[in-house]
């Protein structure tokens, strides 16, 4: 016997009533909100319809495949001679459709007719059957989004993060190897498009293929925890979650940031719009059911019609909806007709339109109701609240309702700045803001280990402050306070001073030992402990001679190494400088940090030879200094050579 025949057979002689659980009242919404689901997909079903019932093992098959994926699967049975009947197999739900009203409100005037959603309330397929499901789903799942994490200090782990988003099953979080190679393709893409990070994504957009969820908390006095997702494809940011930052706490504002995160990404779900009348249908089944949603069968005389807008907007007939966002492609009555446009921050649209068989294609623009905020800092990245609402400055093109407004800058580091202004319809404002750091007072003295006093050179952040013994107003917010004194090693620590408050600070720096002159690199290796006697025997060889191979790479052809042209774009700790090194895919790879003897040899006087790119000034070596926690950095702008403590972050430039 065919398997189609006895699958059929078996299912006939199984349909049972259902129990009164099944007939639960349908919300598309509460289905889409549950953990894991990323598709749902709702089929009428009836026994009197034969593609139907020929369409049972491929519905199941579909759900046994992809259920895993997110995807859930409802079968609304229509009513058959007043009986709910079960399809024969167990999908996530079966939902008794009494009389007809569920598939009357959804426009199903015939079957087979089966519907699809993705979890943000787009809809994928209107009124189709198990291939089109099948086909939609194929391709939504081919480009479900990817994210990576760019998770910044101060805040929670990535781990954390990472297990709440794949709680929710909404979004697929690569791997960390993955996420650095995304980061560093999007980093290269949205210089190129001249990104920023505050500009919003066109509404309506759908999710993009590869994004980047930048986690980031504002300190502050109210600490906050940010969530940005940002488009890789495009440069913006597509939805932004917030939560009250809670360090002793933190997976509940995880929690709470990415519930928001999700709240945001949602749409309304998309209901379909009116059914066309066909000449021919198949029926639901019983006759009093059949009665109740018999539909006329003469055809209506239409024509299809193509909708266009700038920017993109939603389509309604009168009060039918049309389609969600333009471009579409739909059937519309002939005759006059009240056709609406209208999109978020944008003038609706609402014109009488003699719609005929040449009716091909309405294209409206739209007016935009709105004007555009940008504005700057004094070149400090500073948190700013427009209209209470929290952003980061600078702000570009961030869109406002016509009317007053008030900005706002607080932040721990800088004094508060206040702006009120009034834009109208089609303005655009642009501000600079100017934001004073808050300060203290710093005292520091140096002093040998015999406890002397010492002259010598202070510095924050890397920044020179002035001559030591001296007293500095420094910033609140510097973090590393270093002071220097020749023929002594650098002494560094953290700094921690309050707005107005008085530090004193004395620096204990221990004499460096005197070692025997070397003439040439030392012998030992580019990672043995080097001393100044060395570095100038190596300065004293003069600048290599240098070849640019065109790769980007360039020979030193007096002693056979070969440079990387560029460098590493970002900096790093010294301990993380040889990691890059050692990553380095360039020319089939094998690089490695340079010793401080090979490395001054690229610069003199005048700085860096022009055969290489220089985007920095300081580079690290992988020489250390003969004291621990200390190694050796070239400044390339002036040719000079210093210690710094290993924790600073400088850049990178490898060799072979």
């Amino acid at each position: 016997m065919p398997r189609r025949l006895t699958i059929v057979l078996a299912l006939l002689t199984s349909l049972l009533a259902l129990p009164a659980h099944a007939q639960s009242a349908f919300s598309l919404e509460a289905e889409l909100l549950k953990p894991g689901v990323r598709l749902v997909a709702v089929e009428f079903y009836s026994t009197h319809c034969k593609p139907c019932m020929d369409a049972v093992p491929r519905w199941e098959a579909l759900h046994q495949k992809y259920r895993d994926k997110g995807l859930r699967l409802l079968v609304v049975a229509v009513m058959d001679d007043q009986k709910c009947v079960n399809p024969g197999w167990h999908p996530d739900r079966v939902i008794c459709d009494d009389e007809g009203q569920l598939a009357q409100s959804m426009q199903v005037n015939g079957l087979p007719a089966a519907f699809l959603w993705s979890w943000t309330g787009r809809q994928l397929v209107e009124r189709g059957d198990v291939a089109s499901v099948t086909a939609a789903i194929e391709r939504e799942l081919a480009t479900l989004p990817r994210v990576a994490l760019q998770v910044e200090p101060g805040g929670p782990s990535a781990a954390l993060v990472r297990a709440e988003l794949s709680r929710s099953g909404k979004l697929e979080v690569v791997a960390s190897a993955a996420e650095k190679k995304l980061l560093d393709d999007v980093r290269r893409e949205s210089q190129k498009a001249g990104y920023a990070e505050n500009t919003q994504c066109k509404l309506g957009e759908e999710l993009a293929a590869n994004s980047v969820l930048k986690v980031s908390v504002d300190g502050g006095r109210d600490p906050r925890l940010y969530l940005h997702l940002m488009s890789a494809e495009k440069g913006c940011v597509t939805a932004v979650g917030a939560a009250p930052w809670q360090a002793s706490r933190p997976e509940q504002s995880v929690a709470a940031a990415v519930t928001e995160l999700l709240e945001r990404l949602r749409t309304p779900p998309q209901m379909s719009g009116p059914a066309p009348r066909p000449v021919t249908k198949q029926p639901f089944g019983g006759s009093k059911v059949e009665a109740a949603k018999s539909v006329e069968t003469e055809e209506l005389e239409e024509t299809v019609v193509k909708f266009a807008s700038t920017p993109a907007a939603s389509v309604h007939l009168g009060d039918k909806m049309l389609c969600k966002s333009t471009p579409c492609q739909k059937s519309v009555p002939l005759g006059k007709q009240n056709l609406t446009m209208s999109a978020e921050d944008y003038v609706t649209r609402t014109e009488s339109l003699n719609v005929t068989k040449a009716t091909k294609l309405v294209d409206w623009p739209l007016q935009a109701d709105f004007a555009t905020l940008s504005l700057t800092c004094g070149g400090e990245t500073v948190n700013v609240k427009v209209d209470g609402e929290s952003m980061s400055c600078p702000l570009q093109a961030q869109r406002l309702k016509p009317g007053k407004h008030r900005v706002v800058l607080e932040s721990a580091c800088f004094l508060g700045v206040e702006e009120a202004f009034e834009v109208k319809r089609g303005d655009v404002k642009t501000l600079a803001l100017t934001v004073t750091p808050r300060l203290g007072v710093v005292t520091v003295k140096a002093q040998n280990d015999a406890g002397d006093d010492l002259t010598g050179t202070a510095l924050l952040d890397g920044q020179p402050l002035g001559e030591v013994p001296g007293s500095f107003k420094v910033p609140v917010c510097g973090k590393q306070l270093e002071v220097r004194s020749d023929g002594h090693a650098s002494w560094s620590a953290p700094l921690k001073v309050a707005e107005g408050e008085k530090v004193r600070v004395v620096a204990a720096l221990q004499k460096r030992v005197a070692e025997r002159p070397v003439a040439t690199a030392v012998a030992s290796g580019p990672t043995a402990a080097v001393t100044q006697e060395q570095v100038n025997a190596a300065k004293a060889l003069g600048k290599g001679v240098f070849r640019d191979n065109g790769d980007g790479t360039v020979s030193q052809t007096d002693v056979g190494l070969v440079w990387q042209q560029a460098d590493s774009d970002a900096a790093r700790d010294w301990q993380a400088a040889f990691a890059y090194c050692a990553g380095l895919d360039l020319r089939g790879g094998g690089w490695r940090l340079p010793a401080i003897p090979e490395l001054v040899r690229l610069i003199d006087g005048n700085g860096v030879n022009g055969a290489f790119a220089n985007s920095a000034e300081v580079f690290w070596s992988a020489s250390p200094w003969v004291s621990g926690g200390y190694a050796w950095a070239v400044f390339f702008v002036s040719g000079s050579s210093y210690i710094y403590n290993a924790t600073h972050a400088y850049r990178v430039r490898c060799v072979q």
